[in-house]
């Protein structure tokens, strides 16, 4: 659990759309996470592959469960 601007904010929870900007916003600032704030468009290529290759799979299994965790 991580507190930021007086909310906390718990991993493997279920965060909305807008909690999921705030959290990157929160790893991307000067104070943030090193790994995330080195990240750019080309360095996230191979991640946003093995994401994708993971929902396909699933799809294709008909694993939905899976698919909204």
């Amino acid at each position: 659990m991580r507190k930021y601007n007086g909310k906390e904010y718990i991993e493997k929870q279920k965060h909305d759309i807008i909690e999921l900007v705030e959290i990157v916003r929160i790893l991307r600032s000067p104070n943030g996470c090193e790994w995330d704030r080195a990240q750019d468009f080309n360095s996230m290529k191979k991640c946003l592959s093995d994401e994708t290759e993971e929902v396909l799979q699933a799809i294709d299994k008909k694993d939905y469960k899976n698919l909204l965790l």
